[in-house]
């Protein structure tokens, strides 16, 4: 592996990439860890996940110095495991579990690692115009453990989609995230998005989760269920909403897809009836202020709305919680070793 130094740029640092296969075009990307083989070492890795890491100076905050890229382990003291019997119905038997890099000496001298876990392609040509949307579950593991005798921790979490241009010094791009630091211990869905422009071609394009942690600090968070592909519009030709056809064109919107599609996050957004209809006016009462409806086409689509029947819930209820405390069958990760006093030494600086 050949050792990057790069300056970093924004609060994170840049994850730089080895070299890997040109694509056409960006792939999809579907895994729940389900068939993956928690006993072996280099499951992650065979999987296609990449590590790399930067170091930032304790006092200063200072860039110090990146190594990697590597391939992403499956256990032991740094980065990433497979982890067991953490999730509801959904999250199925396994998880992948994102930690920090404990193998990393500078952890005793106060610098901040931060250690990235990813996926990477190349942007294509043919991606100019799609959305691409990075969805996922996650919930807390032992990041920041009240109970660690190692915190109070100010340990950091996120996920991630990040683009890097190769000709310019691996300069960010794009760097859209979602903190994961204080997750509850139930699980949820997120998801991140991305619109290729013409100016993305050619560069490198990752979607991970990455941990930012100091004196050996419990970092562990959960995550399942990751899914990457392009955003499919709803191209109907009229407003419906369920068998209620308003008669109204389904038009293009700026911000993205059609009007069907702004409706549809109105009905996964809404928590009862009245909130949804309330939505759905609010976005056919200003598509008629700006002239993208015609007289009246807009109480059509709302009559539609007020006629949409279904079970409403929370996005707290959708969550499947998991008993605290439960005993894990399977093998557990050693990142558990951030939630005491580990002495673990030997600082790992790409070469």
């Amino acid at each position: 592996m050949i050792r990057r130094l790069l300056c970093c740029v924004a609060p994170i640092a840049l994850a730089v990439l080895m070299t890997v296969p040109v694509h056409a075009q960006l792939s999809p990307y579907a895994q729940d860890f389900e068939f993956l083989d928690q006993a072996d070492p280099g499951a992650l890795t065979t999987d296609g996940w990449l590590v790399f890491g930067n170091v930032f100076d304790g006092v200063s905050g200072g860039y110090l110095y990146g190594y990697g890229v590597f391939g992403a382990p499956n256990g032991g003291a740094a980065f990433s495991a497979i982890d067991f019997g953490q999730g509801g119905l959904p999250q199925g038997d396994q998880q992948l579990v994102i930690y920090n890099d404990y193998n990393n000496g500078d952890h005793g001298n106060g610098h901040w690692i931060e250690a990235n876990v990813f996926q990477e392609q190349i942007v294509g040509a043919g991606d100019v115009g799609q959305t691409w949307v990075f969805s996922f579950d996650a919930k807390r593991g032992n990041i920041n453990d009240a109970n660690s005798e190692l915190c109070p921790c100010s340990t950091t979490a996120l996920a991630f989609i990040k683009t890097l241009d190769p000709n310019n010094g691996f300069q960010l791009t794009n760097f859209i995230s979602v903190d994961t630091t204080d997750l509850p211990d139930t699980w949820g869905s997120f998801d991140l998005s991305i619109e290729i422009d013409a100016s993305l071609p050619g560069q490198i394009f990752q979607i991970g989760f990455a941990s930012t942690a100091t004196l050996f600090q419990p970092s562990g968070v959960l995550y399942d269920n990751i899914n990457f592909a392009v955003e499919t519009c709803n191209v109907e030709p009229t407003v419906t909403i369920n068998a209620c056809d308003s008669g109204v064109s389904n038009d293009d919107l700026a911000s993205g897809c059609t009007m069907n599609d702004a409706i549809d996050v109105c009905a996964e957004d809404a928590i009862h009836q009245g909130a949804f209809v309330s939505c759905v006016a609010n976005l056919a009462n200003g598509w008629a202020d700006e002239g993208l409806l015609n007289a009246g086409d807009n109480g059509k689509i709302i009559r539609c709305a007020a006629r949409y029947r279904r079970s409403f819930g929370s996005t707290e209820s959708r969550k499947v919680p998991v008993d605290e405390g439960s005993s894990i069958d399977g093998v557990r990760p050693s990142y558990e070793l951030g939630s005491s006093g580990s002495s673990l030494r030997g600082s790992r600086r790409g070469r």
